[in-house]
């Protein structure tokens, strides 16, 4: 289990571990030959900076709706990159979206809270009519359960929790906001099934898929005004998605001292937007 940069590290763990090329090279060390049975990895809040893919492992990331450090939650990117991923013939992956979780509150360390960052999101901003977030302790209770219980389940084979993680049973109410009993509808659970139960009507992997699904029939629509293809990245290179998200970021967050009082607030809080969007699998935020 690793938290942040942690969860992107326990997700390379995967394939490090599966790397011969990297397991039987010396540098002058003894090799590392033999292949550790890593049976679940828990990746929480994590970073994503070189696209993992950690196959045929149980697998799950929890992302912070109101996550304030990694704000375009990169765990998302790795569930997606899995699903149809051709190495990936073995275990299962979950991904879980905490609605009203900031970043840092799965931490005892880190005492900062980083959903402030997030107050473009009014359900995210504690001084909003409609926010809906956890107190420490409540984030705490829920983060508690899912990383016990999947590790239990998956590492240690203990069946106690293996409903909910099936679909079939609800959260405990030990892992609910004290005194709340139910609280399936703030953590949203999701899993992919094996490749042998679905048929894939159409990934949308590329361009082709606006004419032709992968049961080789046409694609057609109608009454739009656009209809694209998004790209899995960003796409542009480095400096579309490193260096315009940093100028973004000190054009639309230190507007004062680089184009004096704002006058717009409006166009400084599209430019905000527009930095979210950059700085896709960046995690500037």
């Amino acid at each position: 289990m690793g938290h942040s940069r942690g969860g992107n590290a326990v997700a390379k763990a995967v394939s490090y571990n599966r790397d011969f090329a990297i397991n039987n090279r010396n540098n002058g060390e003894e090799s590392f030959t033999r292949i550790h049975d890593i049976r679940g990895v828990f990746s929480l809040a994590p970073t994503d900076f070189d696209q993992e893919a950690p196959t045929n492992t149980a697998w799950v990331t929890l992302s912070p709706y109101c996550d304030g450090d990694v704000a375009n939650p990169h765990g998302i990117y790795m569930y997606d990159n899995l699903r149809y991923n051709p190495d990936n013939v073995d275990g299962a992956q979950f991904m879980i979206t905490s609605i009203g979780a900031n970043h840092n509150y799965y931490n005892s360390f880190w005492f900062n809270d980083d959903a402030t960052l997030n107050g473009f999101d009014p359900y995210c901003s504690e001084a909003s009519p409609i926010e809906g977030r956890y107190a420490r302790e409540d984030q705490e209770r829920h983060g508690e359960f899912l990383i016990a219980s999947f590790l239990r389940l998956f590492v240690g084979g203990e069946t106690q929790f293996a409903g909910y993680w099936g679909g079939k049973e609800r959260l405990p109410e030990s892992a609910c906001p004290i005194g709340v009993e139910t609280c399936d509808e703030l953590i949203h659970l999701s899993f992919q099934q094996p490749k042998d139960s679905i048929i894939v009507v159409d990934d949308t992997l590329d361009a082709s898929s606006l004419e032709q699904n992968n049961l080789e029939n046409a694609n057609s629509s109608g009454a739009t005004d656009v209809l694209f293809w998004c790209s899995p990245s960003f796409g542009g290179g480095w400096i579309v998605e490193t260096i315009l998200p940093m100028a973004i970021w000190i054009v639309a967050f230190r507007p004062r001292r680089f184009l004096g009082r704002p006058r717009f607030r409006l166009g400084i809080w599209v430019l905000r937007l527009t930095f979210l969007l950059c700085s896709q699998k960046r995690g500037w935020m």
